[in-house]
């Protein structure tokens, strides 16, 4: 089968290829910790809502009927909404997608999209990174708001007593350039005309004074 970008493609044995995303805290090609977290490769994947997410939802459920049970009513209540085909009404951190709007409001790129954090534990290589030509990746063309396409696969933990379903990240390709999230590029009107030959005299001597 080919690939759908709006749809993703399964590749079976619960590994996928996402739709689309814009990457967002790309931590591809070095482990990183946030706060106390342990370092690891990752990154964050943001879809506009409205985004085909059958299949990222699919892989979840299956590793959920396949951690804990067939049976939905044996699994955490968190995650019962989401096994009744609406995965994006709990605000719980265990599951693995998430409602921008309703989780991060206030973050640039997260209104109007549904997220979910990747990982990739440091004890095995990093990810896969390739351009849209298959060319190897490197960190810059691989930069907060670029388009890609992921490759996962979902697991369960525990965790202090608390079960959750996450995203393995597998590998990641560039698909194409967007606007750069976090990050103020200049623009002509944030230069000023600076000719006068006064002002370079008065910079000179200001300078002198202080040193």
């Amino acid at each position: 089968m080919k690939y759908d970008p709006t749809k993703g493609l399964d590749l079976g044995d619960g590994l996928i290829m996402a739709p689309v995303a814009f990457l967002s805290y790309p931590h591809l090609f070095k482990p990183h910790a946030f706060g106390d977290g342990k370092a690891e490769f990752s990154g964050t994947l943001l879809w506009p809502k409205g985004t085909n997410l059958y299949l990222p939802s699919k892989i979840l459920l299956d590793c959920a009927a396949s951690k804990w049970s067939p049976d939905t009513s044996k699994w955490p209540k968190e995650f019962r909404d989401a096994a009744k085909g609406r995965p994006f009404l709990t605000s719980s951190s265990l599951w693995a997608l998430h409602d921008g709007d309703v989780d991060k409001p206030d973050k640039e790129g997260y209104s109007g999209r549904v997220f979910c954090k990747v990982h990739r534990k440091p004890d095995f290589e990093a990810p896969l990174c390739r351009l849209r030509n298959n060319a190897p990746a490197t960190e810059r063309d691989l930069y907060a708001g670029c388009q890609v396409i992921a490759w996962l696969k979902a697991y369960a933990y525990e965790y202090s007593g608390k079960k959750g379903l996450s995203f393995g990240l597998e590998g990641i390709q560039k698909w194409a350039d967007g606007p750069r999230l976090g990050a103020k590029r200049l623009s002509e009107d944030d230069f000023e005309s600076h000719d006068d030959a006064e002002d370079a005299g008065a910079y000179d001597q200001a300078a002198g004074d202080q040193w």
